[in-house]
């Protein structure tokens, strides 16, 4: 996998001004971080994929205000983001 996953809709802690390390001290964002990369890397696990990331789930959807949906010019229907399921 090379770029970003979709995050899901309920990661919503970000880092604003704060560096990625200062962030993981807040419970929120830490927890919500751990949730998502534990999705990220059994949806990898499942697809059968030998090497794994964290789909860059340290990265803020946005930037500079603007989330990369609107940067490229997509449609805004495809700033829905799947909820991360996972099956036992």
């Amino acid at each position: 996998i090379i770029g970003s996953l979709p995050r899901p809709s309920w990661y919503n802690a970000v880092l604003g001004s704060q560096s990625f390390l200062e962030a993981m001290i807040n419970s929120r964002y830490r927890e919500q971080y751990e949730d998502a990369v534990s999705c990220f890397l059994r949806a990898q696990e499942i697809a059968g994929l030998d090497i794994c990331t964290d789909g860059d789930a340290h990265y803020d959807e946005q930037v500079a205000g603007m989330s990369v949906v609107q940067v490229i010019g997509l449609p805004a229907s495809a700033a829905a983001l799947p909820a991360c399921i996972l099956r036992s």
